[in-house]
């Protein structure tokens, strides 16, 4: 009986992670090596932004895409970039590049000015200019407790019908 309690467990833990990372380099072999078989729409362009001379310069890497390939939208705040990278390999080549569709979208501050953006792609990077129009102006709520009457009073108690003529305190900081 005494061997029996003193006998070493079979059970171990870093035993079990070893076939399991065993596993998974097997599983990634053989994943790239069946034809055809690819990671879809992990096109993610990295970005780099910078504040120079009164303007945010943005640069995207989308090496290997031409020019045509690449559209940019600029709308309610917002630099959407997007398009697509086909797939030219031929089934029986091997290929890690990755191709499909990409989008990038980056929000942009108040104070930007997308009227004279530019955009010049060189290299494979996109950079994209745009002039800032000052400071960000920022608003500052104050603080009201809830005995105050203010709108969170009229909607917890359901009175969010109540037109009455009191507002949420604002002042703007420049």
């Amino acid at each position: 009986m005494r061997n029996e309690l003193t006998r070493k467990s079979d059970f171990s833990p870093f035993k079990m992670i070893n076939e399991m990372e065993r596993e998974m380099e097997r599983f990634m072999d053989n994943l790239w090596r069946s034809p055809g078989v690819r990671l879809e729409n992990n096109l993610l362009p990295s970005c780099e932004i910078n504040e120079k001379k009164g303007h945010y310069m943005m640069s995207f890497d989308l090496p290997g895409i031409p020019k045509d390939e690449i559209k940019i939208d600029l709308s309610e705040g917002k630099l959407r970039i997007y398009g697509e990278r086909k797939d030219e390999h031929h089934e029986g080549q091997y290929t890690e590049r990755r191709y499909g569709k990409f989008e990038r979208t980056i929000s942009l501050p108040e104070n930007v000015s997308t009227d004279d953006a530019e955009a010049v792609f060189e290299n494979g990077v996109l950079t994209i200019a745009m002039r800032k129009t000052g400071d960000p102006k920022i608003k500052r709520l104050e603080i009201a407790s809830r005995r105050s009457g203010g709108l969170w009073s009229r909607l917890l108690d359901g009175n969010e019908g109540d037109n009455s003529s009191q507002k949420i305190k604002s002042s703007k900081i420049a």
